[in-house]
Parts: structure tokens; sequence; C-alpha cells
């Protein structure tokens, strides 16, 4: 039985051949017995988002095969991207400014700013809160520093690492440290010292295969080039000079690291790391505080902004109480402020007396020019020399004078 038949044709994108379509077997409309099935099924097809076409021509086969393009995805695509405009053109709305103190003991904290403490007031809460809560008196003191590492345009300040002396040590066990030397009488020197393990180059096999650790390690020059196999494995910890580290004075070397504090940047811009124990005087935290905080601020040059940003320091059970910095950081950096304001201030007098300089100087050349022009007409016209054009312009001392009397 002869019958028409729909074609339904899809495109990705227009101009796209046949043969990117996906083809779909659609039932012929031989089933159909009466016109308005058949147009009904038409109907159907076209509120389902597709275009229908009818053969002209009539198909004997009771099956046919069709391409589908999807035009859908461009009514999609626009639809998204004015969905996208629209947003872009709502304007955000505005978070509500924070509020400066609380008034009732109970209140939420995220609609007021957070509470900036001087640093000793703030650890005189840490001991309270110890009392309150009943907890360890020996906790540790924690503090957590964020750095502003910005240097100039793109330019940042490197993550880094470092060891410090504390004034007042609070932990009980000695760092661990290896000395590297292959000289007997150093050997017996670092031992004297303290030193957890003394050897030369057959020591590198075994730190290798993670046999021998340490804390901390020291060598001599002597044999830096016996060990370059180490430094993927130790890293930072890889004996350098500018770690003091890397030297010729054992006993001096050993006595630093066996009792420095070492602490390091994480996550790009913050350092974390316990600076003493919270039953210790207010007097040995405050110093051993400020020890820290100098190291750190040796990292950016000084004509920059300062290093620390924000403080916070905790216990182990307490919450994070905000620090106000003024008398953390060095001395050194706001004298230099005050230098630079100065210095500044200065630049501003230099460059206001030169403005007055300029404008007087080209007033004298104003005047020279005038003086000029008026000689050279008095000759033009025959004027008498009787008649002196100076004691005339001391006299009047303006443009219009000359003008009215020539």
């Amino acid at each position: 039985m002869e019958c028409p038949v729909i074609i339904l044709i899809f495109f990705s994108s227009p101009g796209d051949p046949l043969k990117i379509g996906r083809r779909m077997r659609i039932g012929c409309l031989a089933e159909c017995k009466t016109p308005q099935e058949r147009e009904e099924k038409n109907l159907l097809l076209i509120r389902s988002g597709h275009r229908v076409c009818q053969a002209v021509e009539p198909v004997t086969s009771h099956r046919v095969w069709g391409f589908f393009a999807l035009r859908a995805g461009r009514k999609d695509g626009r639809r998204g991207r004015q969905e996208k405009e629209k947003e872009k053109e709502q304007p955000r709305p505005r978070r509500r400014p924070l509020m400066s103190k609380p008034v009732d003991d109970v209140y939420l904290s995220w609609l007021y700013r957070r509470p900036c403490y001087p640093l000793e007031q703030a650890l005189a809460m840490l001991k309270s809160f110890q009392q309150l809560d009943f907890t360890h008196p020996r906790q540790f003191v924690y503090i957590t520093v964020f750095l502003d590492m910005a240097l100039q345009k793109k330019k940042k300040v490197d993550p880094f690492s470092s060891s410090v002396t504390l004034p007042h040590r609070f932990a009980e066990e000695v760092n661990k440290v290896l000395v590297f030397t292959e000289n007997e009488q150093e050997a017996e020197v670092a031992r004297e010292h303290g030193a957890a393990i003394v050897g030369g180059v057959e020591l590198v096999k075994w730190i290798l295969e993670d046999e021998i650790q340490a804390d901390f390690y020291v060598a001599v020059p002597a044999i830096m080039p016996k060990l370059i196999p180490l430094r993927s494995k130790l890293r930072r910890k890889y004996p350098t000079t500018r770690r003091n580290s890397l030297g010729t004075d054992i006993p001096k070397m050993l006595q630093f690291f066996r009792e420095c504090h070492e602490y390091a940047v994480q996550d790009e811009s913050i350092i974390k790391t316990r600076i003493a124990r919270l039953d210790m005087p207010t007097e040995h935290i405050i110093a051993n505080l400020k020890t820290v905080i100098h190291d750190i601020c040796t990292f950016k040059p000084s004509n920059f902004d300062p290093i620390v940003r924000r403080l916070v320091i905790r216990s182990s059970t307490s919450e994070g109480l905000l620090l106000d910095l003024n008398g953390i950081l060095p001395q050194v950096e706001q004298a230099e402020e005050k230098e630079e304001e100065n210095a500044a201030d200065e630049d501003d007098w230099t460059s206001m007396e030169s403005c007055l300089r300029w404008r007087k100087q080209k007033k004298r050349k104003r005047k020279m020019q005038l003086m000029r022009m008026i000689k050279s007409l008095s000759r033009n016209l025959l004027v008498p020399d009787v008649f002196s054009w100076e004691k005339w312009w001391s006299s009047s001392g303006s443009k219009c004078h000359s003008n009215h009397a020539l």
C-alpha cells in the first residue's frame, strides 16, 4: 500500500550534513486509516518541537528511516545567555554593615565586628577560660599569623620556614640533630656537645631508606659534595649557610638546633605554631610571641607594608582571640614609617618652593618682554628720550596702563 511518509530532520548546527543527524526509525502512516488520525499525528509531532515535512512522492516500503537534527539546542543556548545577562544586570543585595559592640551578653556574632584585644588582656582571658572550663593548666598556647606576601606588582614573598631560639623554652624534649663529618676530631666534639648521630657518607644510604631520621641536619663544608643525593630527600632540612646549618663551628650549631623552635608557612600565607604553655608567666609568653613575630618580619623588606596582617592567639581548648598589633610589631618599621612621612612632607615643601620660584621667573620674563616691546614702539613713534618708560612701568606696574599710554 502506497502512503505519504513523515520525514523528521534535526541539525546540531546550521549547515551540517545529513550524516551528522541521528537516524531513527519512525512508523509509516499506513496504520492510519483515516485522514483525521494522520492530522492528529502531525499535530503531536509539531507540538513536540519538530519540523514535519510530508513527502510528495509515494513510498512503497512499510518502514521509513529519517534523519533528526537538534534545533531545540539553539533556543536553549539563547535562553541561557539571556538569563546570564539578566543576572549580571541585577545588582547584588548589599550586606548589612557590621555593628561595633553588642549591648547584651547573648548576641549573633555575625552581626558584629570581631573584637580586637590587647595582648595582656587576651592572655588573661585565656587563663580565665582554663579555670572556668577546668581544663589542663599546662596546655599549649598557639598563634595563627595571617601574612601579607605581596610585593611590587605581581611579585610575592616565597613561602618560607625558619628556626628561632625562644627566650623561655617550654618544650621538655630536645631536638634530635645529625652531624655530617668525616673528621674524627670534629666527630668527637659533636658527640660531646649532644649530637644524636654523627657520621659520614655511610649515613646517606640509611637516610634514603628512612632507617635514620632526625629533626635537623648539620654538616661541615668539606663533606657537602658527597651529600648531593640527599637534596631531594631532605628538601628544606638540607644543610645550607642561609639556615646556619652549614659551617665549621659545630658546638655553636648544635647549641642552636637542639633548643630552637621551628615554624613554616602553610597554605601560602598562614603560619600556625605554638609559642608557650598557659601556666607560664605572662611576661614569658609575651617575650616568646614577640621573638617569633620579629623573626617573621625579617622575611619582607621594611619599605613595604608589614608582613603580619592579622594575629590570633588561643590555647588548646579555647577559642581564638584577635590581637591588636600595636606594640607587637617591631618598632623599626614604625620609625621608618615616620621617616617616610617626614620625607614626604619635605618633598611637598620643596615642590611648593620650586613652584613659587618658577612663577617668579615667569613673571620676570613677562616683564622683560613687555619692556622690550615698549622700547621698540617708542623708537618707531619717535617719542622723546626725556620720558622714561622704566619709571613709568615701575609706577604703573600693569599692562592695561601701558596700553592706555600708547
